[in-house]
């Protein structure tokens, strides 16, 4: 688990320069401002929404006995 762990922290540090070095292919500098300031927002919502749901899921109580860390 520690190697695959360490494997996908290898490519999750090139996700941010590698979007950035595609769009600067496509985008002058005046519109590349804009775009990678909109892959940062949208980085942050998107750990906002998946926390929200991962503590919503955790807190899960169905009839099966099941509780939510087992779903």
């Amino acid at each position: 688990m520690l190697a695959t762990r360490f494997v996908v922290g290898i490519f999750d540090a090139g996700l941010i320069p590698g979007c950035v070095y595609v769009c600067s292919l496509y985008y002058p500098a005046a519109h590349l401002q804009w775009r990678m300031s909109m892959l940062m927002v949208s980085n942050i919502a998107s750990n906002v929404v998946s926390n929200i749901l991962a503590y919503a899921i955790a807190h899960i109580h169905n009839s099966n006995g099941y509780h939510g860390w087992r779903w």
